[in-house]
């Protein structure tokens, strides 16, 4: 048999001749060069190259590639079709007509209903159009949709997102920027992005992107308390001799949700605060933002050249009410595979905002640390490495629709991190550029415009009166007025509602006479363009009148017990009595010495910003309570110092402790411990006046002998913590309500040797993505026992119940983003527990190895029964 060759392969040129023919027939059949470049751009094509020879020759290897990309992609995505109904979608093809005459999507859009389907799922939703500027509605189909979920379902554990089409985000740039700050060990809040095959109306739109909103889901994935979103609105813009000045209005997402929540209307008040603050130049910024992760974010920024994310229109910030600190959100960073793209002069020392944030000298010593850790890690080549990992999968995922998706190539950043580490002096970054002005329109300067609510006033002096002021350019309309007493019962206020309702011009004021016994007042009021909200105002609080800020100079002479020493406070064994709330100056260690006994007054208590060091022992164990039959003091706070800062508690006891009662910044925690490492051998709280005895937050714990007795609601509060708790024991559990033992969210725990008794809620509650391990535990005369929820996985093992009333073990989901949770308990006993042990459809429960079958359970009815709470505010 003759073998003959095959025709050799077609060479460079002669590709490069058919993929110029091919494009030259599509351009004689389509309408426009436009088409064209949105076609390429949506099928995932980027020029590497400013160069229009280079360009050609990557157009023609990229149509080369196409074919075997698209036959070697992944073609098994998660499928999401959207219906629309016709007179609905006819109101999103106007707002689209409207944007392509005004040349940006209009600011106010319609908003329809729609009907998700998608893994044996059926969400009903609300949807409108996506995005400010074009790119996101011109092509044929794959215009970005933005949904928000009815009835706290979610879609990839997410209630709020947007069906957007790749290359506005550059196809796969915010994935890898997030690796690389997760890699780095920045913890920095960065949205989800899901390849996804989209079908609207039955007409398939290809490979899209389901990425992850700005609302409660994208906190709770990333490990966050509950908290707000600020954002900056553009207010009005004035040019003066060629000076862009920019005036904004700060606001939260999600308003209504948050004026309409009392704790979440004060965060918003105080979130709001400071960031008009900064932006006047009234707060620095490391008073401001958490000014590790913000140097964080920042140096991630300038190494991938992601200016975009630093345009005053794209900043996200979380404000944690922890610290009552705003952090940067990852947001439209727009990161580029090309090189000359991301080789740039750091555009964080350009733009206004971030470069009044790189002023503080906080900001800039974690700026300064973060450049040098991407450099080690582009050095030693792990950053290279990890994000061709990462990018390989995905690129496989957007093949299946953009077969012209351009690898980035990590390489590119070490180049940008030889320029920044260098100072632009190396002999390759002579020629490098800052961000062109032809990109974006840099403003000169700023301010931000006074809120109404944050310029209203409950005060005493000269006499007692809500004064309320407008300085905003719309009038205020006020509906009415409600109060509360010091003793939380609700006032109507007949006579002050006479003067309502009311409409108040820009600039105009009142004042209203309010009743001496009145605490709080709530002010029915919106201006124009907003939905009415209920403003919560405090008696002689303003928004920023307490803030957990370290003291600025060490303050405690008056106490000559208090022995001060070098960066330290030291209270020796002894009688003691204090009545002021004492606050350390910043990576303070205060020491309780053996013996330490100390009654707190009114309003009185103790906050460390560095480190605690408690040294009772059995014998003579350190005590603190309040003075005297006053219902309670003001709790001790811990925020240590940093991560690896490990603060020891040893044999104290707490007694009659609130939460600090001083400002608008409500912690839930009596005992209050935040951040670093814990060891703790010895801790008995009772008779607490809080919705948590204990509330330990982003730690390292290690804890034996804790003992929570008579709570007035809940006893351990755990959030995002690592560690191990052992041989402890919680009684007497919810006098007021909504009592549980051991409460835990988003952690990692190993439990052993815990006795619960009396427990008026749940014993051990397991939620949002928790993983436990529990043995040896016993639950008595408990409503419910342990319970596994929100994609949490427990193993138990030796665990013994009696006299449970509701369910003994249960597994389910509370809330939708997170999914179904598995629990298996192993020598489990229980008298009478047949019947009371329940796994939702979903969920798994196995109890010594059999496998209870799951069932309907109606989660919702259960929280608003017997699982209802009715905490103290």
């Amino acid at each position: 048999m003759k073998l003959t060759h095959g025709r050799e392969a077609l060479k460079p040129k002669e590709w490069l001749a058919i993929c110029l023919g091919l494009v030259l027939v599509f351009a004689l059949i389509t309408p426009s060069l436009d088409s064209i470049k949105i076609f390429l751009l949506q099928r995932g094509y980027t020029a590497l190259s400013e160069e229009p020879k280079e360009k050609l020759v990557q157009f023609a290897t990229d149509m080369a590639k196409a074919p075997i990309n698209f036959v070697t992609a992944n073609h098994h995505l998660p499928t999401v079709r959207v219906d629309i109904t016709y007179p609905d979608w006819s109101l999103l093809v106007k707002d689209r007509e409207t944007a392509f005459n005004q040349g940006f999507i209009p600011a106010k859009r319609s908003e329809v209903k729609a009907r998700i389907y998608s893994d044996n799922k059926v969400l009903d939703a609300k949807v409108r159009l996506q995005g400010d500027l074009l790119d996101h509605v011109n092509g044929v189909n794959r215009w970005s949709l933005k949904f928000k979920v009815d009835n706290k379902q979610a879609l990839f554990s997410s209630r709020r997102f947007a069906l957007i089409s790749p290359h506005v985000r550059i196809n796969h740039g915010p994935t890898l920027f997030a690796e690389t700050m997760k890699l780095a060990g920045f913890d920095i809040i960065s949205p989800r992005y899901t390849p996804v095959n989209v079908i609207v109306n039955g007409e398939d739109w290809g490979v899209m992107y389901h990425e992850q909103g700005f609302g409660q889901d994208l906190l709770a994935i990333n490990k966050r308390t509950e908290g707000l979103i600020v954002r900056l609105d553009l207010a009005e813009q004035k040019d003066t001799d060629g000076k862009v000045h920019r005036i904004f209005k700060p606001r939260v997402l999600q308003r209504n949700t948050i004026v309409n929540s009392t704790a979440l209307g004060y965060q918003r008040q105080i979130a709001l605060s400071l960031i008009g603050d900064f932006i006047n130049g009234k707060r620095e910024a490391s008073d401001v933002f958490d000014s590790q992760r913000l140097g964080q974010y920042l140096a991630v920024v300038d190494t991938w050249g992601a200016w975009h994310g630093l345009a005053w229109n794209n900043w996200r910030w979380y404000y944690n009410p922890h610290t009552a600190k705003l952090e940067p959100i990852q947001s439209d960073v727009n990161v580029s595979p090309a090189k000359h793209s991301l080789m740039m002069r750091p555009p964080s020392h350009y733009f206004l905002l971030s470069k009044q944030m790189l002023e503080d000298k906080e900001v800039r010593k974690h700026y300064d640390s973060s450049i040098d850790t991407l450099g080690n890690l582009l050095t030693d080549s792990s950053l290279q490495l990890h994000l061709k990992k990462v990018q390989e999968p995905l690129l496989k995922a957007l093949h299946s629709g953009l077969p012209l998706t351009t690898p980035f190539n990590p390489d590119n950043l070490q180049a940008q991190m030889v320029c920044l580490q260098s100072d632009y002096k190396d002999t390759s970054c002579i020629n490098v550029s800052n961000v062109s002005s032809d990109l974006h329109q840099q403003m000169d300067s700023m301010t931000s415009l006074p809120l109404w609510d944050l310029n209203t006033h409950y005060v005493t002096k000269p006499s007692n009166n809500l004064i309320i002021r407008n300085p905003e350019r719309q009038p205020l309309r006020i509906l009415g007025l409600t109060g509360w007493t010091d003793f939380d019962e609700r006032s109507s206020l007949e006579e002050a509602n006479y003067s309502f309702p009311l409409e108040l011009a820009s600039g105009e004021s009142f004042s209203v006479a309010l009743p001496k016994h009145i605490k709080t007042v709530e002010l029915r009021a919106s201006t124009t363009g907003q939905s009415m909200g209920n403003y919560q105002f405090r008696r002689n609080i303003e928004p920023m009148s307490f803030l957990p800020r370290p003291a600025d100079t060490n303050k405690v002479n008056q106490y000559a017990f208090i022995q001060q020493e070098k960066e330290a406070w030291r209270i020796p064994a002894g009688n003691w009595v204090i009545n002021d709330y004492l606050v350390t100056p910043e990576n303070w260690t205060l020491y309780l010495e053996q013996g330490a006994n100390i009654e707190f007054g009114k309003n009185a208590g103790i906050m460390v910003f560095g480190q605690l060091e408690v040294e009772g022992t059995t014998d003579k164990p350190v005590k603190l309570s309040r003075r005297g039959q006053i219902p309670n003091w003001s709790g001790l706070s811990l925020f240590n110092a940093n991560n690896e800062t490990r603060s020891r508690i040893r044999n104290l006891h707490i007694s009659y402790a609130g939460r600090p009662d001083l400002g608008l910044w409500q912690p839930r925690g009596a005992t209050y411990l935040v951040g670093g490492k814990l060891s703790i051998n010895g801790l008995y709280i009772s008779d607490n006046v809080s919705e948590d005895a204990l509330n330990i937050v982003n730690s390292d714990v290690d804890i034996s002998h804790l003992s929570i007795k008579e709570a007035l609601s809940d006893a351990f509060d755990c959030d995002y913590c690592t560690g191990k708790i052992y041989d402890s024991e919680f009684s007497n559990i919810g006098k007021r309500s909504g009592g549980d033992g051991l409460d835990v969210s988003g952690s990692d725990l190993d439990v052993s040797g815990i006795n619960f008794s009396d427990i008026r809620d749940k014993a051990v509650s397991v939620g949002e993505e928790s993983l436990m391990r529990l043995k040896d535990i016993e639950f008595a005369r408990v409503n419910f026992g342990l319970v596994a929820k929100d994609a949490s996985a427990v193993e138990a093992e030796s665990i013994t119940a009696k006299d449970v009333s509701h369910y003994a073990l249960m597994s389910y989901t509370k809330k939708p983003l997170f999914g179904s949770a598995t629990l298996k308990a192993l020598e489990f006993q229980c008298s009478g527990c047949e019947k009371k042990i329940i796994s939702e459809l979903g969920s798994k429960l196995n109890v010594n190895g059999v496998v209870i079958a799951s069932q309907a359970l109606d989660v919702g009815k259960l929280y608003n029964t017997v699982m209802k709470s009715d905490k103290p505010l």
